[in-house]
């Protein structure tokens, strides 16, 4: 009895490394979880991505904490409210903005929200 008991115990063991859950990382560079913030918009110029912009393009720009995060320009974002969206491309960072705040140039904000009346709103947000 006490040998089939080790061998259990033994058989239990390997088959628990063998189905162990995978190991957590802390590297988000694979995913791209969802942001919940205000969205707002701005009249846009010559943003911190040394790229010159038109309120008639689609760029965002994002709070210290995701500018400074690694290389972000370039990166395009999909912001949704509602049932609008819009995709416009990281050119900027802004200082003022909370953690998951975002500004949008006026086209890119007409279009994820829907007009300009309102200069700001609760939104959610992605890099894609």
């Amino acid at each position: 009895m006490v040998a089939f008991t080790t061998t259990l115990t033994a058989l239990a063991a390997v088959f628990a490394v063998g189905f162990a859950a995978p190991a957590q990382t802390n590297d988000l560079s694979s995913t791209n979880p969802l942001n919940i913030g205000e969205i707002s918009w701005s009249k846009v110029g010559y943003g911190a991505c040394d790229v010159t912009s038109k309120d008639t393009d689609f760029v965002v720009a994002v709070s210290t904490f995701y500018f400074n995060a690694a290389d972000q320009c370039g990166r395009e974002i999909l912001v949704r409210h509602g049932v609008n969206s819009a995709v416009a491309k990281l050119v900027n960072c802004c200082s003022a903005c909370k953690l998951n705040d975002i500004v949008l140039s006026p086209a890119a904000f007409e279009k994820a929200v829907g007009n300009l009346t309102m200069e700001r709103v609760i939104g959610a947000w992605e890099f894609i």
